[in-house]
C-alpha cells in the first residue's frame, strides 16, 4: 500500500463483542488504535439489549457506535457485521480495517479487503484467535491483553 506520508490513514474498527470483552479492553484497544492515525470509526456489535444499558453507554461515550444484534440465529452478528462493512465500503474504503474478533468466520472478509491492497489488523485473545485469520495478517495480529499491559506485540 502506497500512501502519501502527509495525509493521515482512516481507519475502520469493527468489534464483535460478544467475541472480545470490550469492557475490559476498550481502553487499550482506543490507545492502539489512536496510534494508527486519523479519527478512527468505532462499531461494537453485540445484543446490547441483553446487557446492562450502563456498559453500552460506556462504550458509547467513547464514540463506539453500538450496533444491536438480537441473537435468535447462529451467527447472525458475524453476518451484520461483514454486512455492515460491505455497506460501507460502496462508499469508503479505509486505509486500515482493525478487526476486533477470535472468530475465523470472518477469514473471507479479511481476504477480500487484503486484496483491495489495504491493511487489516486483527485483535483478539492470546491463544484464541483463529488459525486461518493468524495465517492471513501474520504480522498484524495483536491480543488485547498485551495492549491492556501496554505491550502491543504482535502474534
Amino acid at each position: 500500500m502506497t500512501l502519501n506520508a502527509s495525509r493521515q490513514l482512516t481507519v475502520a474498527v469493527f468489534a464483535d463483542a460478544q467475541n472480545v470483552n470490550l469492557f475490559r479492553y476498550s481502553q487499550a484497544i482506543l490507545n492502539f488504535v489512536n496510534n494508527l492515525g486519523g479519527v478512527p470509526c468505532l462499531y461494537a456489535y453485540h445484543h446490547w439489549r441483553s446487557i446492562s444499558p450502563k456498559k453500552e453507554q460506556r462504550l458509547q461515550s467513547q464514540n463506539w457506535r453500538c450496533v444491536d444484534v438480537p441473537i435468535i440465529e447462529k451467527d447472525k452478528l458475524d453476518r451484520q457485521l461483514m454486512g455492515d462493512f460491505d455497506e460501507l465500503c460502496r462508499f469508503w474504503q479505509p486505509d486500515v480495517l482493525v478487526l476486533i474478533t477470535n472468530d475465523g468466520d470472518f477469514a473471507a472478509m479479511v481476504k477480500s479487503y487484503l486484496g483491495t491492497g489495504r491493511k487489516v489488523i486483527v485483535i483478539g485473545y492470546e491463544g484464541k484467535v483463529s488459525k486461518k485469520l493468524r495465517r492471513l495478517v501474520p504480522q498484524s495480529v495483536y491480543f488485547a491483553e498485551a495492549l491492556r499491559r501496554g505491550l502491543p506485540i504482535a502474534a
